[in-house]
């Protein structure tokens, strides 16, 4: 039964309530995390947004976040990059692996499984959207189902914002 529980929808109606009054998606998503988290269990998120042929963290909050904040990934890189190469959620690969070579120096790198959807429309590919945990194989189907039940509005929000639309603050 791939029906969404009442709990959640309500949760997904709140998240979608949010989507578009805070100026940009990075704005809208930390809005929007307090109830992420309560669909979805994670110690850090992280926007990639795509462009050319590499990934730019453009926000990153939780566990680790300053790692990821600013950094490019290669395109096919790590799960960010291989969601976004492959058009293709990915669930539970090895968040270090998102570190590419600059995983070495991360000795103490606390992050273990990632869940990374693309974000993309008829318009093309804008990036992904990343969470991480802490735990080895955290993420479930009902996961990832949860992620996919707002990803046509974050990729509109990121079209939005590759655009140059304003939109108020």
């Amino acid at each position: 039964d791939q029906s969404i529980p009442p709990e959640e929808g309500s949760i997904l109606s709140r998240i979608n309530s949010h989507f578009g009054k805070f100026g940009s998606i990075e704005h809208d998503l930390v809005a929007i995390e307090p109830h992420l988290k309560e669909l979805v269990p994670f110690d850090c998120l992280a926007l990639h947004r795509l462009n050319g042929d590499k990934l730019e963290c453009i926000l990153a909050r939780g566990e680790a976040a300053h790692v990821f904040l600013g950094r490019s990934i290669d395109f096919g890189v790590g799960a960010s990059g291989w969601t976004v190469a492959n058009r293709i959620p990915l669930m539970n690969a090895n968040a270090a692996l998102e570190l590419g070579a600059f995983a070495a120096s991360q000795k103490d790198f606390p992050l273990k499984s990632s869940l990374s959807i693309p974000l993309e429309s008829e318009h093309g590919s804008f990036g992904a959207l990343t969470l991480y945990s802490c735990k080895p194989n955290a993420y479930q189907p009902g996961h990832l189902r949860a992620l996919l039940a707002i990803r046509s509005r974050l990729a509109y929000q990121m079209n939005l914002d590759s655009l140059g639309h304003v939109r108020p603050d």
